[in-house]
């Protein structure tokens, strides 16, 4: 359904043609074998234009840099849960699941971003309180 942009992609699209409309008809061809549960990804293309390169670059180190105390405490609370994990004496896996669960902004300040998000969530199912870890 959806195909992501990656630096590194596992599909192309090529082009077969034309509509009765002459729009160019294209398919998605894969580069290589890709294993279930992966997303298909391509190169959009716009890295090749120097004002959108600039433009994402700004973008991702805007939100890279936003983004970073929020990671450095996932980080700090993943080494907590490993430790709590090696004593099982100290906290359950909920307990270790909540200490890596993101807290929610400071008002005004902006939402974690979807990769942040997808981090704490992997983090959580990891420690097991989140139900079965995903495929």
């Amino acid at each position: 359904r959806f195909i992501n942009c990656s630096c590194s992609p596992n599909a192309t699209f090529g082009d077969f043609g034309r509509s009765f409309q002459d729009h160019y008809r294209i398919q998605v061809v894969t580069t290589r074998d890709i294993p279930q549960g992966e997303q298909i990804s391509v190169n959009y293309g716009w890295y090749y234009d120097d004002a959108t390169l600039q433009d994402v670059r700004i973008q991702a180190t805007e939100a890279f840099n936003r983004d970073l105390p929020a990671l450095c405490d996932l980080a700090a609370a993943l080494a907590s849960a490993a430790t709590a994990t090696l004593d099982s004496d100290e906290g359950s896996k909920a307990q270790r699941a909540a200490a890596i669960r993101l807290p929610p902004p400071a008002k005004g300040d902006p939402p974690p971003s979807e990769a942040l998000r997808t981090l704490a969530e992997a983090a959580e199912e990891a420690v097991g309180a989140a139900g079965a870890p995903r495929q």
